[in-house]
């Protein structure tokens, strides 16, 4: 369990989506942070944010695809910090596609924020984390990786990696005193890949799967932290007792995403516009 006020903390992904709202969070709980997002975004607001919380906050550049980045991220929050206690990868981006539609490139890149950083940059800090016997990982992740829905297949790929990655590290590392975990939201109403769809197509998510927001997802993470937490489901509808199901009669899947709506929704999005086009949804790093 590790003491969030004082921790030396690296957020990445914080100036889109759900980082501003966990970066403060963060910094009303007392973390001393180091707020990485890519060059050109705009980290004041986040910043003053944090400050006035009265947390430490410094502003860090880095683009989580480039060779050599996450350790660059992560030796300059170490640097700027005195070390690092704990690390939140939040950084990601999406794209709701037809598998057989989307840029291999795009499929690269994907991976490589998305999962590729994340463990490069744990690699990074874990032997300091080790070493001064305290430190904890968290990774955003998302129901996404439990569930795989259509037209999501590389995130969904990305995201049930990242969250059999954390469960490893957990179980190698808590005899340390070193710890991680994986938080997984459903569908978030305020920001994101959500608000974004809803507010060009109008197409809801199904209501029996639900939305959350991203003041839970940020709750979520200061409870993983505050009471080394595995795992947080952050979604108000019964996903856990249906994946469940799903883990004991694998073919429930096939029946599951269309009688649920999620199929419906996730084709509305992706072929929004001329009706053939994938849409492109990319989050922030």
């Amino acid at each position: 369990m590790l003491e969030l006020r004082g921790a030396f903390t690296l957020l990445t992904g914080a100036a889109g989506g759900l980082g501003p709202v966990i970066a403060r969070a963060l910094a009303a709980e007392g973390c001393a942070l180091a707020l990485a997002a890519l060059p050109g975004d705009d980290l004041d607001s986040v910043i003053a944010a944090c400050r006035a919380e009265g947390a430490e906050a410094i502003d860090l550049r880095s683009d989580l695809a480039e060779p050599g980045a996450p350790a660059a991220l992560a030796a300059a929050a170490e640097e700027a910090l005195g070390g690092l206690d704990l690390l939140v990868n939040n950084a990601g981006i999406e794209r709701i596609a037809a598998y057989d539609r989307i840029d291999p490139e795009y499929v690269a890149r994907m991976i490589a924020v998305n999962l590729t950083a994340p463990m490069l940059l744990t690699r990074a800090v874990l032997p300091g984390m080790l070493a001064r016997g305290r430190g904890h990982v968290v990774n955003l992740c998302s129901l996404a990786g439990i569930g795989s829905p259509p037209y999501a297949a590389t995130y969904s790929a990305t995201k049930a990696g990242l969250m059999s990655f954390t469960r490893s590290i957990r179980s190698e590392c808590r005899e340390r005193n070193v710890s991680a975990s994986a938080i997984c939201p459903g569908w978030v109403a305020d920001r994101g890949m959500h608000a974004r769809v809803l507010a060009e197509t109008g197409v809801q998510s199904p209501a029996l799967v639900g939305a959350t927001t991203s003041a839970d997802v940020a709750r979520a993470v200061v409870m993983a932290v505050r009471d080394d937490l595995p795992l947080q489901i952050v979604n108000p509808g019964p996903m856990r007792f249906m994946r469940a199901l799903e883990m004991l009669a694998p073919r429930l899947g096939d029946w599951l995403m269309p009688a649920l709506g999620v199929t419906t929704a996730m084709r509305a999005w992706a072929t929004h516009g001329d009706g053939e086009a994938p849409h492109d949804v990319a989050a922030a790093q």
